[in-house]
């Protein structure tokens, strides 16, 4: 069934959201995001994360839906990211699905907009979604991803004994949060470095990891050859990862590492710059790598490590997950500090099921790569 393009109830109207509604959309997100993100802020995450989208239509109503008053005030919002999805012989359109915000008084309809959302035919993806949201999302037929990335966090301390640093967390937290983040820490991070550095003459040293601004031009021919052994991944070709990372709109908040195995190109690690009251860590976003030995992915995960901690002196600690078989036990013999699991993926698609397991998904597949 195909949603509904405009629909009138009372004083409030359903309507599908175009490019030329960015003006008014950004004043009432901004309203809804607590101070996160102002308006020329939201203008800023529109221009990269739709006008300058590959896969969007810009000229076509096909970013949304909203709900609007007599006066055409926007008191309601979900957005659509539009992008593609392939496998070794198929391309697939998939939408992920972006900001579901509601004003009080238009509540009454914030179901009705959610349900045009989910009769897109297309694959939808999401991974941001508040636990109400979640709620909604499998009384609606998503499902969870059953995939080894949402299995777990792990916090590796990269630069945390340094004045700034612990000023910040005397400022912002309680003293026995404190305590508890600087012991646990402290007390792994001898236990971590011997184990890391008495691992390091067994790496293969034919590994380099190369910390890069800019995808390089045997991008396309890589991901060629890694879409063969996927049932559905998200399209990594060179202009889709140059969106994604290096757009103007992501203020360099992404550490994007490039791997090399035997010199050959191998895929990518790319990490996002977060803070939280004000203490900076990178976390990972995703991970799409060749096949590869188990052990070999081990060790270029950690001399990705070892890259963010020479290269990045302003950033406290990394957030890893990976795709890796029984990746949490790997973490934890490196002495990860486990925390929650944090976000969940969650698809609806027909045309895919059977091949979820069979697939790469990872943060990068929904809205978070954008926030």
């Amino acid at each position: 069934m195909k949603p509904e393009q405009n629909i009138l109830t009372g004083t409030f109207r359903i309507t599908r959201i175009s490019t030329a509604d960015i003006p008014r959309l950004s004043v009432f997100l901004a309203t809804h995001t607590k101070g996160r993100y102002d308006k020329a802020a939201w203008e800023k995450i529109f221009d990269w994360m739709w006008l300058s989208n590959p896969y969007a239509k810009i000229d076509e109503a096909n970013f949304g839906w909203g709900i609007e008053d007599a006066a055409q005030n926007i008191k309601g919002f979900i957005g659509n990211i539009p992008v593609q999805y392939t496998s070794a012989t198929e391309v697939y359109p998939a939408i992920w699905g972006s900001s579901w915000y509601v004003d009080e008084i238009a509540k009454d309809l914030s179901l009705k907009m959610y349900i045009n959302f989910i009769r897109q035919t297309e694959i939808l993806l999401s991974n941001s979604q508040t636990d109400r949201v979640e709620i909604v999302m499998k009384k609606m037929g998503f499902e969870e991803l059953p995939v080894e990335w949402y299995t777990g966090r792990y916090i590796f301390p990269l630069h945390i004994l340094n004045i700034e640093f612990i000023t910040k967390m005397f400022s912002e937290f309680s003293v026995k949060k404190i305590a508890a983040c600087l012991v646990g820490m402290i007390c792994k991070i001898p236990q971590a470095f011997i184990f890391l550095l008495y691992n390091r003459n067994s790496y293969a040293t034919d590994i380099l990891i190369t910390k890069i601004n800019s995808f390089p031009n045997n991008t396309d021919a890589w991901f060629d050859e890694f879409k063969q052994t996927q049932e559905c991944t998200l399209i990594r070709n060179r202009q889709t990862l140059e969106w994604l990372f290096c757009h103007p709109g992501s203020e360099n908040d992404f550490a994007v590492c490039q791997v090399g195995y035997k010199n050959k190109l191998q895929g990518f690690l790319v990490y996002k710059r977060r803070t939280i009251k004000e203490i900076s860590y990178w976390e990972l976003m995703d991970e799409a790598l060749l096949s590869l030995p188990d052990s070999i992915k081990k060790q270029i995960i950690l001399k990705t490590l070892f890259t963010l901690y020479k290269e990045t002196r302003n950033i406290n600690f990394v957030l890893l997950r990976s795709n890796l078989a029984n990746s949490s036990g790997f973490f934890k013999r490196l002495f990860g500090i486990s925390i929650s699991k944090g976000e969940k993926g969650y698809i609806k698609s027909v045309k895919i099921k059977p091949a979820i397991t069979r697939s790469t998904f990872t943060s990068v597949d929904g809205d978070m790569v954008f926030f």
